[in-house]
């Protein structure tokens, strides 16, 4: 395949330590390095740009200021074989501009998560009026960005479902998160501990939390005492943050997470609400940390319950599944190694690679 010239803009700069999106963002941008040269431009640089220097040892050039996107379509845009526009916001800011200044170009809108099927869920489950509103609105951009675009990209099969019936216009293709498999000799006895991992701006997180600490907690401590709880992720709200103590630490955003994969005993996802694949369940896996889940939690990855991972929905369900895995040690080893066998089977660099291919052969000029 000839060397491809690939323009990638992105919401900000990836920084994989924050969030699941910049993580998958971050590890495709060096598998796009593999089919060509990348240029990655963000729509607010400013907010993350400690991202950059990653990005340029990648060999990634980087759109930085004061030239903006469009003036950098401006200028390069008849040199791209392919543009590929992260999130619906951006894909809706910048479509109508790579189109005009990038004939030849074919437009990739890569959704990184379907927003409006996350908004419609959120109103039903907080009965909130707003986020229902917020989410028909979205759903109408977010469709027409898709109609507009030359191919779409979803993470899971359950989305590649859902757009056709919803957009069955639209052409979407799969190119899942991206996550490695790690190694390590800790075992059952070694470990102790549950982690929750998830940045707080992102509302399904927050949500989570109070799903837990209100319904799921008391009921967890009643079976397993003062097990540490360990709460990993940026911006906690301040009445989460008031709870923390020895038994449940609310750590923040830590910049590297495997010290503490490495030495927990179960990762848990509460998630009431939410899309796409989730990122803190994949990394959990690929660590061999056993998860504990809810069905959303686990949309989007191949398992079934007891095998992958344990899916519970309620609250006394939720806490009985946490106890459980915590203390056998015959499930724990179970999860721990099925768990890797998904990543490694679904969400490789290789399956992403090969994903890639497909589609970049799809979308030679014929």
């Amino acid at each position: 395949m000839t060397p491809l010239q690939l323009f990638v803009v992105d919401a900000w700069l990836p920084t994989p330590d924050r969030d699941s999106a910049s993580l998958r963002m971050f590890n495709l941008l060096q598998l796009l390095r593999e089919f060509g040269d990348v240029t990655f431009a963000a729509d607010d640089f400013a907010s993350r740009r400690s991202g950059l220097n990653a990005l340029q040892n990648l060999g990634v050039r980087v759109v930085t200021p004061p030239v903006s996107v469009n003036e950098h379509l401006e200028r390069f845009g008849n040199a791209y074989d392919a543009i590929f526009l992260s999130r619906v916001n951006v894909a809706d800011t910048y479509l109508a501009t790579a189109r005009q200044c990038a004939p030849r170009a074919r437009i990739v809108f890569d959704t990184t998560d379907l927003v409006y099927i996350r908004g419609f869920r959120g109103a039903q489950v907080t009965r909130n009026k707003n986020l229902l509103q917020q989410a028909l609105e979205i759903k109408a951009v977010e469709l027409a960005v898709m109609r507009a675009a030359d191919i779409t990209l979803v993470v899971s099969t359950a989305e590649q479902e859902i757009l056709a019936r919803d957009c069955p216009e639209a052409r979407v293709r799969i190119v899942s998160n991206i996550h490695d498999v790690y190694r390590s000799t800790r075992t059952f006895a070694e470990r102790h501990g549950i982690v929750f991992i998830g940045a707080f701006p992102h509302h399904p997180n927050a949500d989570a939390m109070q799903f837990f600490c209100n319904g799921i907690l008391p009921d967890l401590r009643e079976r397993l005492g003062d097990t540490k709880i360990t709460i990993v992720g940026s911006q906690p709200p301040e009445w989460l943050q008031d709870m923390h103590n020895e038994h449940f630490v609310v750590a923040h955003r830590i910049p590297d997470i495997a010290p503490l994969l490495n030495e927990c005993r179960v990762s848990m996802a509460p998630l009431r609400y939410g899309s796409g694949v989730k990122g803190k369940v994949l990394l959990s896996m690929g660590y061999g940390v056993p998860v504990v889940g809810t069905s959303i939690a686990a949309e989007g990855i191949p398992i079934i319950t007891r095998r992958e991972m344990l899916i519970a929905d309620d609250a006394v369900s939720f806490a009985e599944a946490l106890s459980e895995v915590y203390r056998d040690e015959l499930l724990w080893n179970t999860l721990a190694q099925k768990g890797r066998e998904v990543v490694a089977n679904y969400f490789s660099r290789d399956v992403a690679r090969t994903a890639l291919t497909g589609l970049f052969r799809e979308l030679e000029p014929t």
